[in-house]
């Protein structure tokens, strides 16, 4: 398996790493009613639950990416396994660098 594929599946598995993390921002969390208690979350905890939202938006168009690029494209396959790890990288800086 190439080093791109390994990056589709951890961004298949980031978005569940940060929503534990805004649900371990403040305590009380019901899950029972996840959508209050997320909406509610202020500082580190509200960038973490909108970096799950986002890395699930961004998920489809990456995983697509990934597969047409490796299974179509005359892209070397270390120029498709560095574009998909940049692309990880720049993702998770993103989060450190939201603005409230």
């Amino acid at each position: 398996m190439t080093i791109a594929y390994w990056c589709v599946l951890a961004a298949a598995i980031i978005p569940y790493i940060w929503v534990i993390t805004a649900k371990a921002s403040k305590p009380g969390f019901n899950n029972n009613k996840p959508r209050i208690f997320l909406d509610e979350l202020e500082g580190w905890g509200q960038r973490a639950n909108w970096a799950h939202a986002n890395s699930f938006e961004a998920f489809p168009a990456f995983a697509a990416a990934v597969i047409i690029g490796s299974a179509v494209s005359n892209v070397e396959q270390n120029t498709l396994d560095a574009l998909a790890l940049l692309l990880l990288y720049v993702g998770f800086c993103m989060v450190f660098l939201y603005h409230r």
